[in-house]
């Protein structure tokens, strides 16, 4: 498949050049190799850095971590405990949000009114997702 076929002018752009110029770059079926391998892991990983970001700005971090316990839970431990669990993505928003003890410990995790429902799915979507 030719550059142009994406909208690149190979012959104005160094980088399209260098990247068309070379055929391991094409593979069979017309999609491109080594590209399409890191759009894939940069769309992959972001999401995941961009939800352990989201955790620390909303002050989650403080109690949790991804690998071990601290106050609260370790992210991975949780994911390990719901996986599979058909309610547990809307369970855990509800603590989130509202706050709950006694699954873990008898330290209480606060409620969390003040954030969004959004952020919150979010953020429990990124904990279930998880692999320990």
């Amino acid at each position: 498949m030719e550059p142009s076929a994406w909208g690149i002018d190979a012959g104005r752009s160094r980088w399209a050049r260098s990247c068309f110029s070379d055929a391991s770059w094409i593979v069979p079926g017309g999609s491109i190799g080594n590209l399409s391998a890191l759009v894939a892991a940069t769309t992959i990983a972001a999401p995941a850095l961009a939800d352990q970001a989201l955790a620390t700005a909303k002050n989650c971090m403080a109690c949790h971590a991804v690998d071990k316990k601290l106050v609260g839970p370790a992210y991975n431990d949780v994911a390990v405990k719901y996986k599979g669990d058909a309610k547990a993505h809307a369970a855990l928003e509800g603590k989130v949000k509202k706050g709950g003890a006694g699954v873990w410990g008898q330290v209480p995790m606060p409620p969390n009114p003040q954030v969004p429902d959004a952020d919150i799915k979010t953020m429990v979507t990124y904990v279930l997702g998880l692999k320990k």
